[in-house]
């Protein structure tokens, strides 16, 4: 039988993946396809190209935001003592 902080971790691992992978698109959806091909038609936010805004300084922000909230949400304390550590 598998011990059940191995599947506690193999979750928070695959959560943390997944949200990896999802900050990944939104960036490279931002940075290259968000992108005009004329600079002339660049949108600007704040002074910034569009692109450059929603990829390199919204994005960490948002994703900041989601990792603590995956933490808090998702994430349950753990004992890291072996089943034999526990008996004694």
């Amino acid at each position: 039988m598998e011990d059940r902080r191995f599947k506690i971790a193999r979750f928070e691992a695959i959560c943390s993946v997944a949200l990896a992978l999802l900050y990944f698109t939104w960036w490279y959806g931002f940075a290259y396809h968000g992108t005009p091909e004329d600079p002339e038609s660049f949108h600007f936010v704040m002074g910034l190209p569009g692109w450059f805004f929603f990829s390199s300084v919204l994005g960490p922000f948002v994703f900041c935001v989601l990792a603590w909230a995956m933490v808090k949400l998702l994430f349950r304390p753990v004992s890291l003592d072996s089943k034999e550590d526990r008996d004694e």
